[in-house]
């Protein structure tokens, strides 16, 4: 009884295969990539200026920290200078986020003076969120890894920071969210400030 022979399948087959897959999966990858970057893109075109508004007047719930602040202002300046920003956006987000209070926690867990999000001792990057110059290093470095992202461009930078990229790419600009909208007035009614008392 004759037996069926199976015919075997040239190598160039699986190789041609192969090379299909990783053809198709690369762009894919690169098509994902260049929809990020166009919505990235299409983000900072909508907001061409990188400076922050300024806003009329000072709130009703004004207090002036300046005092408060002077016994962090060494931490600041230092990591103004390493992070290439500008100090007086800083001391003006401190100013919003904590009231210059370094064992202020937040209701979501954000802790110290710049509201970052404590990690455990084990992880990347830990820092005590209690010690004031650690808590201001790791929000200033925060800072700049959006305005890295963002392209210098403040508003959109201190949403993220408020709010997360995510939203802020998902909303194509600043979220509609009051919260971050008032953070982002508060911010810069502090830098104002700042600004024109920096001045004399």
């Amino acid at each position: 009884m004759a037996t069926k022979s199976h015919r075997r399948i040239p190598l160039w087959h699986y190789l041609k295969l192969l090379l299909s897959l990783v053809f198709f999966l690369t762009a894919g990858f690169a098509v994902m990539n260049l929809r990020f970057h166009l919505v990235q893109n299409a983000i900072i075109s909508q907001n061409p200026s990188n400076k922050l508004s300024v806003f009329p007047a000072l709130p009703t719930d004004w207090k002036d920290l300046s005092q408060k602040a002077k016994k962090f202002d060494h931490i600041i300046q230092a990591a103004a200078l390493q992070y290439e920003i500008n100090p007086l956006l800083i001391k003006a987000i401190i100013h919003v986020e904590s009231r210059f209070d370094p064992l202020a926690v937040s209701h979501r867990g954000a802790v110290g003076l710049m509201q970052i999000r404590p990690r455990s001792a084990s992880s990347p990057g830990y820092c005590d969120p209690f010690n004031p110059k650690e808590n201001i290093y790791a929000g200033v470095s925060h800072f700049r890894s959006l305005l890295d992202f963002f392209e210098g461009d403040q508003s959109l930078a201190l949403a993220a920071y408020n709010a997360g990229v995510s939203r802020v790419l998902i909303y194509r600009g600043v979220p509609p969210f009051q919260e971050t909208r008032h953070f982002l007035q508060k911010v810069t009614i502090c830098f104002r400030y700042y600004s024109e008392k920096a001045k004399g």
